[in-house]
């Protein structure tokens, strides 16, 4: 009977195992799924969509680390009479931190382009889409020199000396890599010598935990925060309560039950109360950067 079992226990328990694997899988290569844009050029005439994507995943994909970023333009559609060119394309690859002097700071760069010959640029067409891969090296000159700065009290001199690491760098707020990426696109006019261009600009996050997200105009961009409390009206509120203690001390100089010192004391009372309403009044928090060091 426990042999006739078997195949059913066995049908029960491959979905399970079946399912465990692959959110194993969709959790260590998820940072292959990567992020891609539609990009609409000349008047609509030409769509042509971009994807980037890397081999290493959530664990591997470290701000200190070499690492990878697959580029690919497809051409969607076009009309017959054109054909089309990438002229040139720039990568760039930041610090994306949650704290402001480590924030924006270039770790790589680079340019791809043909160097010579009488063509305008790479061809691209449905058929053949254009490739690129960023080799984004880790321990950067420009990477270097934002260390530096950080720790130099925002380059004001001073330097407190912090060994560069990924977890010193994560300390001081590093989330992820941004990337910036512009392509310039040709197009020819058959049968004329008329060339014509546009722009493609992808912005976009590739955070430490392997996700991607777009940052077109800085859509995803996340700072530390802290909230201050700003007084309007606390210096003339101060130099009022300042005025009623003066007055509460004179009385200590006056005769005992003298009119003059009921004046100064009902003075100094109405002044206190009169320095702390105005000082407080307008008093509104307000959302600062959080300093660094």
């Amino acid at each position: 009977m426990k042999g006739r079992n078997l195949p059913f226990v066995m049908m029960a328990i491959l979905p399970i195992l079946m399912m465990l694997l692959t959110n194993f899988a969709s959790a260590e290569n998820g940072i292959t799924e990567g992020i891609s844009f539609e990009h609409h050029l000349f008047n609509g005439q030409v769509i042509i969509k971009t994807y980037y994507w890397s081999d290493y995943n959530a664990s591997t994909w470290k701000i200190t680390d070499n690492k990878n970023l697959w580029i690919k333009a497809c051409v969607i559609e076009q009309p017959e009479n054109m054909t089309l060119y990438v002229e040139h394309m720039h990568a760039d690859v930041f610090i994306e931190a949650t704290k402001p002097a480590l924030d924006g700071h270039l770790q790589d760069t680079m340019d791809d382009k043909i160097h010579g010959g009488t063509t305008p640029g790479f061809y691209i067409g449905p058929e053949f889409p254009y490739y690129e891969c960023f080799a984004v090296q880790g321990f950067s000159k420009w990477l270097r020199e934002a260390w530096m700065f950080v720790f130099s009290g925002y380059g004001a001199g001073g330097a407190t000396e912090v060994r560069l690491t990924e977890e010193n760098i994560r300390r001081e707020g590093a989330v992820g890599s941004e990337f910036a990426i512009v392509f310039d696109i040709i197009a020819q006019i058959n049968g004329t010598n008329q060339y014509v261009k546009e722009i493609i600009y992808d912005d976009f996050i590739v955070y430490l935990d392997g996700s991607f997200s777009p940052n077109v105009g800085g859509t995803s961009e996340v700072e530390e925060k802290e909230v201050i409390w700003i007084a309007p009206n606390g210096l003339t509120g101060l130099i009022i309560g300042l005025a009623g203690v003066f007055s509460l001390i004179t009385t200590a100089f006056l005769r005992e039950h003298s009119t003059a010192k009921k004046i100064f004391l009902l003075l100094g009372i109405i002044l206190l109360i009169a320095g702390v309403i105005v000082g407080l009044w307008g008093v509104h928090p307000v959302e600062v950067e959080k300093p660094t060091i």
